[in-house]
């Protein structure tokens, strides 16, 4: 496997990363190679796991498209939230 050497990181993301592996009870080398593993692995499988669970989601109605968008124009819900739950 091949070594990578990272300068200049900045304070507060080291001390980050040092608590979050101490919570974790690994080391900061093996924290960044799972942060590294998570952001750069190839996604097909996730994708392809949320397209199917999209595809058994109830049908959303337009009554309740309706009572979503006045709840939403009111303050009463975060249209990003659920935004996705409309096609």
């Amino acid at each position: 496997m091949a070594a990578l050497t990272i300068r200049n990181i900045p304070d507060e993301v080291l001390s980050h990363i040092k608590k979050v592996a101490h919570y974790k009870a690994t080391s900061m080398e093996q924290e960044v190679r799972e942060m590294l593993k998570i952001r750069y692995t190839d996604r097909t499988k996730i994708l392809a796991r949320a397209r199917k669970r999209w595809t058994q989601l109830p049908e959303t109605t337009s009554n309740e498209c309706v009572i979503f968008s006045i709840a939403a124009s009111c303050g009463e819900l975060n249209p990003t939230d659920f935004a996705s739950s409309f096609k």
